[in-house]
């Protein structure tokens, strides 16, 4: 017996969503559930409920409708429908993905695109006056496109960039163009519907570790549209936000339960995403620094908020990572956030996210602004004894002694070239300290073996000339491997460089004279002279009675 045809006709979008609605009420096990399907995917396919979004936006003397004319509100209504649809339960909606795809969304996606456009420019213009407008709609049409339509028509979403910033734009800004109540809730949906589906090309987060290959281009560029390429400003909206969300959990005594908990924790994961992969920024700003280590100082001590500590942790060592220099490290620790860590650290079962934390603190010690954040006493082999701490402790020990000095010596360098130590501040000064002390160092222990290197050169290659120019030890610093690569290249005695040492002839003993070229090994610069250090009484230092260091001027690449 063939089904029984429903005595109403149904066309409208307003039937349409309270069929979806009852759909998503009973569900699609049961027999009536199954009628409520065929009846949705009959009158998706008939285009019907959506035949008021074919109407334009835009009057005819190119002015936006008014938003209480007829024509605005039935096609916000068929907005309200889509949703509907697009909200139902998992199992529900995989049997009329199909159809809501063919029958609607590949035939009116350019209309749906003109009215989210139409929609968005309402709230940003103070000139049509329509703050009072309720941002549900859009803010929920926009989260439920991107959690489940780019899996079904990635192409179009391709197609139509424009859609990424504006969600980018309300996600950043939906504070400034409307108030009311449930405004946190709509900006934690924003963020969550870019980070989880906008970003990835499918839609899907479907790797577990960011790759090129997977990310969405259009997702990016329509951030960088919705800053206007401010991209220290984007850090701005975004921490001033997850500071928000954090007042309000504050206020609630930071139970777990409250919904600002959820967003808050969003907020810092998206703010982790953007630094490590998305925006990445050469210098984080001082204020985003303050409020990310104030979260973690609330949050430390409390039992129900130490998740959001952990994730606070983390957010801040991907940043001391990500940034150019050392300075949101230096700002951090001097805001306090190494005790705060460390208390972390000692719990019974400390997160990945806190060692990771505290190691990040500890590689980048080696550092001479770091080193003077520290305290004095600070031992790294205390909080790491299975050899990372020992590394990180051998660090700071080298590094530590020529800081004593550097005011000096960054004095004297001055008086000598102002030119070459403004260029050098600039360039690579804030690594330059380190490799010197570890050049030295390496130098002073291993000084004995290395001129015998140079001996055994000269005497065993007939092609060595009688006269020596200079012999350069090339030290590369790998503070992440651990180790200093070194290479003895004897000059050509025919060089012409007019900053050669003068030339001292060899007389079978090793009174020759050395030179140590520092080079930077890291994976932006790749390897960069820093500078050609003199090394000065290399024999009394080292304890040999063999050789006199000869003193050579100093060089600056």
């Amino acid at each position: 017996m063939p089904p029984k045809k429903p005595s109403v006709i149904i066309s409208s979008s307003w039937d349409l969503g309270l069929l979806a609605s009852k759909l998503k009420f009973m569900g699609s096990s049961g027999r009536e559930g199954q009628a409520l399907v065929e009846q949705i995917r009959v009158l998706l396919h008939s285009h019907h409920p959506f035949d008021d979004l074919r109407a334009s936006p835009m009057l005819s003397n190119g002015l936006p409708r008014n938003v209480d004319s007829p024509t605005t509100t039935r096609a916000l209504q068929c907005f309200i429908a889509l949703q509907f649809l697009l909200q139902l339960p998992e199992k529900s909606f995989s049997l009329l993905a199909t159809d809501l795809a063919e029958g609607c969304l590949c035939e009116f996606w350019d209309s749906i695109i003109a009215w989210i456009q139409y929609s968005h420019s309402g709230f940003r213009s103070p000139i049509l006056g329509r703050k009072n407008v309720d941002m549900a709609p859009l803010v929920s049409i926009l989260t439920s496109l991107f959690r489940r339509a780019k899996v079904l028509i990635p192409d179009l979403f391709a197609r139509t960039p424009e859609i990424y910033g504006i969600l980018v734009d309300l996600w950043l800004h939906l504070d400034l163009y409307v108030r009311g109540d449930g405004l946190d809730t709509s900006m934690d949906e924003l963020g969550r519907a870019y980070i989880d589906h906008a970003v990835w090309r499918s839609g899907v987060q479907d790797a577990q570790y960011w790759s090129w290959d997977d990310g969405d281009l259009n997702a990016i560029n329509g951030a960088r549209w919705a800053i206007r390429d401010r991209t220290r400003y984007c850090y701005r909206r975004f921490v001033f936000h997850a500071r928000r969300f954090f007042e309000r959990l504050r206020a609630a005594d930071l139970k777990r339960t409250d919904p600002h908990y959820a967003c808050l924790y969003n907020q810092l994961t998206a703010i982790r995403s953007f630094a490590n992969h998305l925006l990445p920024v050469s210098c984080m700003p001082r204020d985003v620094i303050r409020d990310l280590v104030e979260i973690v100082r609330v949050c430390h001590s409390s039992s129900s908020a130490l998740s959001i500590a952990e994730n606070a942790c983390d957010t801040l060592a991907v940043i001391w990572q990500a940034t150019d220099d050392q300075r949101a490290l230096v700002w951090s620790l001097r805001d306090g956030v190494l005790p705060l860590v460390l208390s972390l650290y000692h719990r019974d079962q400390p997160s990945d996210r806190v060692r990771n934390a505290l190691g990040c603190i500890a590689i980048l010690s080696a550092f001479a602004e770091v080193q003077r954040a520290l305290p004095l006493d600070m031992s790294f082999v205390d909080e790491f004894p299975q050899g990372a701490g020992a590394y990180a402790q051998r660090l700071a020990d080298i590094a530590r002694p020529i800081y004593r000095n550097v005011a000096l010596a960054a004095t004297i360098t001055r008086a000598r070239n102002s030119a070459a130590a403004r260029a050098c501040l600039r360039d690579t000064a804030r690594g330059a300290h380190f490799l010197e002390a570890c050049g030295e160092d390496y130098l002073r222990q291993n000084f004995e073996s290395i001129l015998d290197e140079v001996v055994r050169d000269l005497h065993d290659s007939r092609a060595a000339p009688p006269y020596v120019a200079c012999v350069e030890i090339h030290i590369d610093g790998r503070t992440k491997a651990g180790w200093h690569d070194v290479s003895i290249a004897i000059a050509d005695s025919d060089d012409k460089d007019s900053n050669a040492a003068p030339k001292e002839e060899f007389k079978g003993e090793g009174e020759v004279l050395i030179w140590a070229e520092l080079r930077r090994i890291d994976e932006f610069a790749g390897a960069v002279p820093i500078r050609y250090m003199k090394l000065e009484k290399l024999e009394q230092e080292a304890g040999g009675t063999n050789c006199v260091g000869k003193v050579a001027p100093t060089a600056q690449t």
